[in-house]
Order: structure tokens, then sequence, then C-alpha cells
């Protein structure tokens, strides 16, 4: 009962729904200068004798995984850690004992933070159904008798608020007359999910007043350990130890999470500070920076079936040497435009940005083929959105372009 409960208080701890203000970005590592202060200091009290009880192969043959042992070590992030949690977070709502006086709960994150799809299993949990958004149609001809709750004398679930509108002088109506009802209790009680974008810019476009708004707290370097380990052991029951390639030190402590044993990274802390706390944004590097020596991969093959207790050996790519997207060095203003559009829609077709955008259809469409290529962007069925790896950089250049941002 210890256990289960001491499980409970850390996964409150990872997955911790906050208010909106509370939100506090991860801190960066410490600079460079006082880094060297710190080394000079720990060389000079540091035994020698200590270096020699872990040694490191400084020159490794290492060799990128393929997806397959990737999705091994480093499996699809699992939201239903996060929607428990939630459930517990509204419980109180739920059960009408809660001291807030409202109908309305209002989740928002940013763009892959997780915010839809912990809604959305939170609803598969409860055997309740989301509400289908509103097509393009319906948006620009307020077409109000889209929405329709499917849980009778239950909380309906909007999980997408940013696929409801579109910025445009016939695609706002919709969007005004829904917040209008759901927020003065006439629709009921009710969840919305949205999105970080769209929530800042229908702050300027809507004045009513949002009565509860939560978020996930961002996941810093401790809470990125705690599910990077969790998601590693799902598909190994001897897990791994993760070191970095250049140095030694460990990634996630080696005894994780009993005790901790042997110099950390700051990878982790770095990822965390680059990525402003969003995990969805956080496994997509942490996804591409796994290495293996050859004799590991053959090792593990080895090794499947067996009873061997050893852990494999996952040497992590150091943080300055990862692949990280950036703007094409000719970046105009289309592009910011072009990409300021997309984050607050989370994502549109060409069809739809060519109505929506202040640009021509060539320059739309050469402005996402170039960012595409630049793997800042991607289509899929249809629609353009911003790739989570290409995110940290295309918020930055938005902002530094003058152009509204999220709060994130």
């Amino acid at each position: 009962m210890t256990d289960e409960k001491s499980n409970e208080e850390k996964e409150r701890t990872v997955w911790d729904f906050i208010p909106l203000n509370e939100f506090v970005l991860p801190s960066p590592p410490v600079t460079q200068k006082v880094k060297k202060q710190i080394n000079l200091f720990k060389n000079l009290i540091k035994n020698e004798n200590e270096n020699a009880n872990e040694p490191f192969i400084q020159k490794l043959d290492l060799e990128k995984l393929p997806a397959s042992k990737l999705d091994r070590i480093a499996p699809a992030i699992d939201w239903t850690n996060g929607s428990k949690q939630f459930h517990q977070r509204i419980n109180d709502w739920l059960e009408e004992k809660s001291s807030y006086n409202h109908e309305i709960i209002t989740f928002i994150g940013p763009s892959f933070s997780g915010y839809d799809e912990i809604l959305k299993k939170w609803a598969e949990s409860q055997n309740l159904e989301c509400i289908t958004p509103p097509n393009a149609d319906q948006i620009l001809s307020s077409d109000k008798s889209w929405f329709n709750n499917p849980n009778e004398n239950k909380p309906w679930i909007f999980p997408n608020l940013e696929s409801a509108f579109f910025r445009h002088t016939e695609g706002l109506n919709l969007i005004r007359d829904f917040l209008d009802k759901a927020y003065s209790g006439a629709l009921g009680k009710g969840i919305i999910g949205c999105n970080s974008w769209t929530w800042n810019f229908l702050s300027y476009l809507w004045h009513g007043k949002f009565p509860h708004t939560l978020t996930l707290q961002a996941f810093d370097q401790n809470r990125l350990t705690d599910v990077f380990y969790t998601l590693s052991k799902k598909e190994s029951h001897r897990g791994y130890i993760f070191r970095q390639s250049d140095n030694g030190k460990y990634i996630i402590p080696k005894n994780y999470p009993d005790e901790d044993s042997g110099e950390i990274s700051e990878f982790l802390q770095s990822l965390a500070a680059y990525c402003r706390g969003n995990l969805g944004v956080a496994y997509e590097y942490w996804y591409a920076s796994p290495r293996f020596e050859p004799d590991e991969i053959l090792s593990e093959e080895e090794r499947n079936g067996s009873e061997s207790p050893s852990k494999l050996t996952v040497w992590i790519t150091p943080w300055n040497q990862i692949n990280k997207p950036i703007l094409p060095s000719d970046s105009k203003i289309e592009k910011a435009i072009v990409l300021q559009g997309l984050l607050i829609h989370n994502g549109l077709s060409f069809e739809i940005l060519k109505e929506l955008l202040p640009l021509s259809p060539n320059q739309i469409m050469e402005t996402l083929i170039i960012l595409e290529e630049a793997e800042i962007l991607g289509e899929i069925d249809g629609k353009w959105n911003v790739k989570p790896a290409g995110y940290p950089a295309v918020r930055e250049f938005v902002q530094s372009n003058d152009y509204l941002v999220d709060q994130f």
C-alpha cells in the first residue's frame, strides 16, 4: 500500500496540472563560466582513485539505430498516466464538491504537449464521447447546429477548440457564440481543450470571462527523466543504462529511481530548456539521440528471450551535436505569416491557407515547400503543420518578427 501511495505521489509530481498563471519554464544549465569554476573545484577535491572507478571509453564506434530498435528504447508517449492525474485533478469538480463555481474547465497547452491526447484518453476511460468539431462550411456559415453533446447528463468534452474557427471575417462568429454560451453555463458542464496559440489569439478576440483554466506544468529535467525511464521499461524488463557518448556521464541515474549514482549529464536539462518544457517536442529529440555499439546491438538480439538480467548501455548523442532544424537564412516576412497562421489553427490545408493569409497562392506554396525542405513543416493527410523538432526554432522566429505568440 505504501508503494502504491508513493507511486501515486510521484505521478502527481510528474503530471502536474496547475492553474495557467503558475506555469514556469525549465531553467537552462549554468553558464560555461560557472561550469568551469565548478569543475575546477571538483578536480581539486576529487581523489584521483575515484576517477578509475568507472573507466570510460573515449573513442566509441557507435551506430545509429533502426526504427525497430528505437521503438523499444523510446516507444511513443503514453498519455494514460497524464489522463489519470487529470481525473484526480478534476474529481471534486466532477462530483460537484469543488469550491469553484463554474461549469467549464479549460485545459490549455502548446502544440505537441498532449493536452488533446490527454482529454481523449480521459474521455475513453470514462466511456464518454468527444464532440466532433465543425467542418469548414459550418464555421464559415456560423452553423450553430454543429454542437451536440453525445453524453447525456454527463460532461461534454471538446478537446480541440482551435478547430472551431478561422482567422477570417466570416470564420469568427461561430466560436464567439460558442464561448458566450459555454462560459455562461448555457451548455452545461463541459471540458474544453485548447492550443495555447489559439488561446492567446482568442483572448484578444473574445472579451468574456474565462473562469477556470488548467495546464500541465513544464517538463523539466526531473520530469523528463521519469517519463523517458518509464517508456524505456515498457518494452524491456531489463531496462537500459543511458550515458552521454562523449564523456560517459549518466543521462538517467544508473540505479534510477532507487538512488543517484555517477555523475549526471546536463543533456536533459538542456533539452527541457530548449523545448520550453514541452514533452512532445522533447520526445522527438530523445527519440533521435540514442546510439549503440555494434556488439551491443548483436548482444540485444542474442538476449531476447534469455534470462540475462544485465542492462544494455545506450549512448546518447551530446546535446551540442544534436541536429536542430533552423529557419532558412533568407527567411522573409512571408514565412512568419505562414507559420503563425499554422500555429494559431494547429495546422491547415493549402486550400484554407489561401483563404486566410494576405499572400498569393504562389507565395504560400513556395513558402510551404521551402520550410518543408528545411524540415520545419510537414504535410499529413492534406494538412500542413509545424514539425515537433522545428517548433522551438519556429516559435523564436515568429516572436523575433514581433508576431503574436503563446504564453508558453
